[in-house]
């Protein structure tokens, strides 16, 4: 019985990471498959200027074991946006947690704005306020600001920047979660893989975000 218990338990992790493997492939092929009928431009990795530019943006160093997998691309001339897998490790061993993101990255050279970053407001962002996260308010926006934690280290330029159009055009996606930095734009999905169902949504709602933030 000793025995028969641990035997038992492998063969369901064996399994457990089988069925894992499986799913993952068919997502793939699908994710794939759709990407090709909408003529993206598929890669493994990201074009060495498109590394550099996600350089810029602090998550690219966070944890260790840094992978970015099922690079997708459309570039119009003038919008270039890249969507792809992202994967950071925090911990070894038996401590170790994977991170896992849908980014995209888009660049216009259209933006020229100040290094920023939103996220919903929650229980987490106030504490970091409480703490000295400097969340960048606006007192005659009271929705804007109870939605959204905006932080900055140029606040003049930050508060300049998000004027009340680029703010109230925010408000339509209470759920986004994007930096800013010179040319360049990331929306970022904590939790999320690329895959067919989730793909169109994705990039119309970055191309938006990427509309909100172009300087006319």
């Amino acid at each position: 019985m000793n025995i028969v218990l641990p035997i038992l338990i492998m063969v369901g992790l064996g399994l457990v990471y089988w069925w894992a493997t499986v799913r993952d492939k068919q997502r793939q092929e699908k994710l794939l498959e759709l990407a090709r009928s909408l003529g993206l431009q598929i890669s493994w990795e990201l074009d060495p200027k498109d590394k550099d530019r996600f350089a810029r943006f602090d998550v690219s160093q966070m944890g260790h074991r840094q992978v970015t997998k099922t690079v997708l691309c459309a570039d119009t001339g003038e919008t270039r946006m890249v969507v792809f897998d992202f994967e950071y490790s925090k911990g070894t061993g038996k401590r170790r947690i994977d991170r896992n993101f849908m980014m995209a990255l888009c660049t216009d050279i259209r933006i020229r704005g100040p290094k920023l970053a939103v996220q919903p407001e929650s229980w987490g962002t106030m504490l970091a306020s409480l703490v000295g996260g400097h969340d960048i308010d606006f007192e005659d926006d009271p929705a804007y600001s109870s939605a959204f934690h905006l932080v900055g280290s140029d606040k003049e330029r930050v508060r300049e920047f998000m004027n009340a159009t680029r703010r109230r055009s925010l408000l339509a996606y209470p759920q986004m979660r994007l930096q800013v930095d010179g040319d360049c734009l990331l929306i970022m999905q904590p939790h999320f893989r690329l895959d067919a169902d989730n793909l169109r949504q994705y990039m119309s709602e970055a191309l938006a975000a990427t509309r909100i933030m172009i300087d006319e």
